[in-house]
């Protein structure tokens, strides 16, 4: 039943929208039909989720609900479908979404798959008359960059942060009701495409639609086609990377294999459901019992491609992890992650961070550690589009914690080299020993190599701007860490270091002052305790360490 203020909200922007256009309506509801399920629309998100308006105000989303209603009767019913979706992707939550299914959704794809890497978007999977546009980077989508065309469809895509839009950009670029109703291509029949082929030309190619029902199921797996349609991928079976041989439909989304000549277990889980003959929970056991036969030398948890499931699977995993000091210690367990990175896999990076060892690699998640989650589903009451709204705030952080990602240790971005040559900079710095975070390299190698670690890192990844090494306090405990063991050059070193990544944060730089206190370096140390006060007048350490630098020993 709808709550006073849903009523009101809905009452407000729909009190004077009950006069019908002077032309025939469009096959499937009416005008009158869709603003009753814009109403629901707007009075379910009010009465289930449990913010609504954390991530978009209140005015924000009644001004975009207003302007559609405006709009409806002028609108095709797969733009009014667009429009739909955006408004809820407005709240900026990934679990909080329309999907464009059902009589009146959207219908059809163009039977390509895109990838946004780093360095541009790429064709990765067509069907085999057009098998050699996989490679070629997209210059131009209809009459838009493919910059201009990826800001459009991620307006459609319900998400937590860029990295879950850059995901799930590439299904809405498959699809031509998505694209038409964005002003994309100007007729969904076709799609016109300018290209850069791996050797180097450009070229320009059309690519017709096909027919069928809209699903999603398909782009669960990283490494399949649209349906109704026979597709090819970048890769022959027997050369398919490591980490994507089981990401085509059908196959499995668990499994794992022991690499003998690196002493690995490598294990992929792309969900947490159970899934063909084998449940997860005998998986998992089967997967122990040959870690306890073989005691790698390392494991590597691959949840890049996990979408989600169901989260009461995490402990099972964790809880194996815990059991064996032996495997649980650091340099010894990695966990991959990235942008599809998303509800229960967030869960278990959570977990792993909190209860193990792990060092993480790859890109940030599609989520916070703390994200809204298990969502609730309904029909609307016309379209009958199913409509996913968040019911609960999941706290798998400290409470404090408001990010809406998590970035690993050690980055390891996609990039279209790599991957169509089969190479996978996250498992290759994994195995290469190359992924090993900073504050482990201060501990185990000292300053100087910790310093160089840092900035090989920096510099093979140029141009991100999410990557966090470290937290603030971590380093900083290093720090007191070689303090106490009156390494005072490796303390300076971490501290300072500390104040390049974190330069806004007082409690860096009153670090900083104590160990060139320390050290006998006076003025240093003064002009650090200065610049600290300056971020916090209220650092009262810093006030009587300046008074007892006025006169050192």
């Amino acid at each position: 039943m709808a709550s006073a203020s849903s009523r009101l909200l809905a009452g407000m922007l729909f009190g004077t929208a009950l006069m019908l256009p002077a032309r025939a309506e469009p096959p499937g509801p009416s005008v009158v039909e869709w603003r009753e399920d814009l109403a629901f629309i707007l009075d379910t998100l009010v009465e289930v989720h449990p913010d609504p308006f954390a991530r978009v105000t209140q005015g924000e989303l009644r001004a975009a609900a207003s302007a559609l209603d405006a709009d409806l009767p002028g609108l095709e019913q797969h733009q009014i479908v667009g429009r739909l979706i955006e408004l809820v992707a407005l709240v900026a939550d990934g679990h909080t979404s329309l999907q464009p299914t059902g009589k009146y959704g959207f219908r059809g794809w163009f039977p390509l798959r895109f990838y946004d890497f780093e360095d541009g978007l790429f064709v990765i999977v067509a069907r085999p008359s057009q098998a050699d546009l996989i490679g070629s980077e997209v210059l131009r989508v209809g009459g838009f960059t493919a910059k201009e065309a990826l800001a459009r469809v991620m307006r459609l895509v319900a998400a937590d942060n860029l990295h879950g839009k850059r995901s799930d950009a590439g299904l809405f670029l498959s699809s031509p009701d998505a694209l038409h109703a964005l002003g994309i291509i100007d007729a969904s029949d076709a799609l016109e495409l300018e290209l850069k082929t791996p050797a180097g030309d450009t070229r320009s190619v059309t690519v017709e639609r096909i027919d069928g029902e809209y699903g999603i199921s398909w782009f669960w797996r990283a490494n399949g086609g649209p349906p109704e349609s026979k597709y090819v991928t970048a890769f022959a079976a027997e050369e398919t990377p490591l980490h994507l041989r089981h990401q085509t439909p059908y196959t499995d989304i668990y499994w794992f294999e022991y690499l003998k000549a690196s002493g690995t277990l490598f294990c992929q889980i792309s969900g947490f459901w159970d899934h063909g003959d084998e449940s997860f929970g005998e998986f998992n056991r089967r997967m122990w019992n040959a870690v306890d036969r073989h005691r790698p030398r390392r494991f590597v948890l691959d949840v890049r491609y996990h979408g989600g499931g169901d989260g009461g699977m995490v402990n099972q995993l964790v809880h194996e992890f815990i059991k064996r000091e032996w495997l649980n210690r650091e340099g010894q367990i990695f966990v991959i992650m990235g942008r599809r990175t998303f509800s229960s896999a967030v869960m278990a990076v959570g977990a792993m961070k909190g209860h193990t060892q792990a060092i993480f690699v790859g890109e940030p998640m599609a989520a916070g550690l703390n994200h809204f989650g298990d969502s609730r589903s309904f029909s609307l009451p016309n379209s009958g589009m199913d409509l996913d709204v968040s019911s609960l705030y999941w706290q798998v952080g400290h409470p404090a914690d408001t990010s809406r990602t998590f970035s690993p240790q050690v980055p390891a971005v996609p990039r279209s080299e790599d991957y169509f040559a089969g190479r996978d900079p996250a498992l290759s710095a994994i195995l290469q020993d190359r992924a090993r975070t900073v504050p482990q390299l201060f501990r185990t190698a000292g300053s100087k190599a910790a310093l160089e670690g840092y900035e090989a890192m920096r510099e093979a990844n140029p141009g991100i701007g999410w990557w966090q090494p470290f937290s603030w306090d971590e380093i900083n405990l290093v720090g007191y860490e070689f303090l106490a063991a009156k390494r005072l050059a490796d303390a300076r070193a971490a501290f300072r270091l500390n104040t390049r990544v974190y330069p806004t944060k007082w409690e860096v730089w009153d670090s900083l002052g104590e160990a060139c206190m320390e050290s006998g370096q006076f003025e240093e140390a003064r002009a650090h305790y200065r610049h600290s006060l300056e971020l916090n007048p209220g650092n009262y350490n810093a006030v009587e360490m300046l008074e007892r630098l006025a006169s050192p020993p």
